[in-house]
């Protein structure tokens, strides 16, 4: 009997062990389940939260802009003259102090330290400067002082838009389907901003009724053309299924680009023509403000828009979370009944097949487990995944071969445009990295310092030789140039094919001789003839040279790869109007039009 109880307890005590193991692993299965759904709502609320910070910053950087109307009116009148625009004013920087002070509040979204803080410093600042240009007698007031005022409050602007466009980054990776809309209403503030400056830009010559100066009509004409891309940008980005952002996009075409900008044009073209213009710097404001309201109303359709689909997502994850719940909590009670089964017959199978599935997905296979399910659907399953892990073996390895494929120009295997900029933002982001860190001491000297630097190369009568032997000898002309080029760069540089005859280089040089040194190096490989087809072929190269470079000035250098890749390219076209078969480097080209450097090119 003793030994009955005994075996009896014992069995009492492995099932009741067993129940207690099953049971964690039950309820720790539970929790799995929910916590997905917890996640979604507690992301939906942070993201709420995170919309309405990056909010608060594009409605500070709005205010930003939006001060300098009132600001331009009151240095373009006498004192005294118009009491309204001191009001304005103050309200202005009432809005911008009050949009700072909120943004100051931000915990979800990154800021730069200090930001707020050098905002309001830079903002007395610019302030105090206008407030004494406005206290000065009109007929003392000079074209100067109003652009340095206009140019303080610009820097401004621009300082607190890398912390927006931060932010806009943030949010985006944090909750991907919010992509379309938070870039909208950047570009939307973008637009504004643009379009404040294109105002400034003539406001000085207007309030003093002077032609308008070269250098503030090419600065109206580039932001011009900056408005132009972000119209087209935004477009793109435009949710065009929405019919309220659809109708506000029109009101932006008609206002804003159909009135505001044609009044700075017609403004532009009067000032260029002697400075007789049919607008005063309050009537400017008066005509021209209006036209700004569609931007501000798109910037808070995104917005709303943003918060719309967060408060959905939330409702849906909060109904799928008490409906998990639910579930799981009927689950545990039909299961603890079969526990013991359940685990040995379904349970550790299926665990084993997560375990394997995550190892899939984590690229890190388990392999399938040496026992035999106790059903043949589970079977069937570990079958399902041996053959999905072959799938996923034979996907990564076209993946691969497609990412190379995407990044590789198909005639001479080099690097395509697309790799080469990526590759470069890459190398001129950490050579700025490397000289941001630099020890300022007096041994450490510009030569010492991390840079890189851009070749543009065109080849010289690459059209006659596809004209006179077709395009198949240009082809073969072509690899033969980028075999050359190869083993010239060295494994250190970056070597693409831009398009047409059309090569680019990118490599370290730590100043102009080194970096003309190299291009003479480059200019050797052409030197030699190229066989084709058993003809000698003689081509020749242009090549335009842009340096990375610290210092003050246009011959400073790059604030991007982009911009050192447009330096080369400027530098190629008067290297090609110069006699071609030669270099030149970026400091002494004339920047033209692009009109005028596409007729150089041909």
């Amino acid at each position: 009997m003793n030994q009955g109880k005994r075996g009896a307890r014992s069995l009492y005590c492995k099932w009741r062990n067993t129940s207690l193991v099953v049971g964690a692993a039950l309820i720790g299965m539970a929790v799995w389940i929910v916590a997905p759904s917890v996640t979604a709502y507690v992301d939906s609320e942070r993201s709420l939260v995170s919309v309405q910070e990056y909010e608060a910053l594009l409605i500070a950087s709005r205010a930003l802009s939006a001060e300098r109307g009132p600001s331009n009116v009151l240095m373009s009148v006498e004192v005294g003259a118009d009491p309204s625009a001191v009001t304005r004013l103050a309200e202005a920087r009432r809005a911008t102090d009050a949009a700072l002070s909120v943004v100051d509040r931000t915990r979800n979204l990154p800021l730069a330290p200090g930001i707020v803080r050098s905002l309001r410093e830079a903002l007395g600042l610019a302030r105090a400067r206008i407030d004494g240009i406005a206290q000065t007698p009109y007929a003392e007031r000079t074209l100067a002082m109003l652009t340095e005022a206009i140019a303080a409050m610009f820097g401004i602007a621009d300082e607190i838009q890398p912390t927006v466009e931060l932010a806009a980054e943030t949010l985006e990776k944090r909750n991907p389907a919010l992509a379309g809309s938070v870039f909208t209403a950047l570009i939307v503030t973008n637009l504004r901003e643009q379009a404040g400056r294109l105002a400034s830009y003539v406001v000085p010559s207007v309030s003093r009724a002077l032609p308008l100066s070269p250098t503030a009509a090419g600065r109206v004409d580039r932001t011009q053309g900056r408005i132009d891309q972000l119209m087209q940008t935004l477009g793109v980005r435009l949710d065009v299924s929405d019919a309220s952002l659809r109708a506000l996009m029109g009101e932006v075409r008609r206002l804003f680009i159909g009135r505001g900008v044609r009044l700075i044009e017609k403004l532009t073209l009067e000032g260029r023509t002697g400075g007789h213009y049919s607008v005063a710097p309050a009537g400017l404001t008066g005509l021209y403000v209006p036209t700004l309201v569609p931007l501000e109303d798109l910037r808070k359709a995104a917005i709303h828009q943003m918060v719309t689909d967060i408060v959905r997502s939330r409702d849906i994850a909060f109904i799928r979370l008490i409906g998990m719940a639910a579930a799981t909590v009927l689950l545990l009670t039909l299961l603890v009944a079969v526990m013991r089964r359940m685990f040995l017959s379904v349970l550790r199978p299926l665990l084993t097949a997560h375990e394997m599935i995550v190892g899939l997905a984590e690229e890190k296979p388990v392999g399938r487990p040496g026992f035999e399910a106790d059903t043949r659907e589970l079977n069937d399953l570990f079958d399902a995944i041996a053959r999905l892990e072959g799938q996923l073996a034979e996907r990564r390895e076209l993946t691969e071969r497609l990412r190379v494929r995407a990044e590789t120009d198909p005639l001479t295997g080099l690097l395509n445009r697309a790799r080469f900029l990526g590759l470069g933002d890459t190398r001129f982001a950490a050579a700025m990295g490397d000289a941001a860190r630099a020890d300022t001491t007096e041994a450490d000297t510009l030569e010492t310092r991390s840079r890189i630097s851009v070749l543009y190369i065109d080849l010289d009568g690459f059209k006659t030789v596809n004209d006179t032997l077709g395009h198949f000898a240009g082809d073969q002309l072509l690899r033969d140039i980028a075999v050359r080029l190869s083993n010239a760069v060295g494994p250190e540089s970056l070597l693409a094919r831009l398009g047409g005859d059309e090569f680019a280089i990118c490599t370290g040089a730590p100043n102009a001789a080194g970096l003309e040194a190299f291009a003479r190096h480059i200019l050797l490989q052409f030197n030699r003839p190229i066989d084709i087809n058993g003809i000698p072929i003689r081509v020749g190269a242009s090549i335009g040279l842009a340096l990375m470079t610290d210092g003050e000035g246009k011959e400073a250098g790059a604030s991007s790869f982009s911009q050192l890749c447009c330096n080369a390219d400027i530098a190629l076209y008067d290297a090609k109007r110069g006699g071609r078969n030669t270099y030149r480097i970026f400091g002494s080209a004339v920047e033209r039009p692009m009109p005028e450097r596409r007729a150089l090119a041909g």
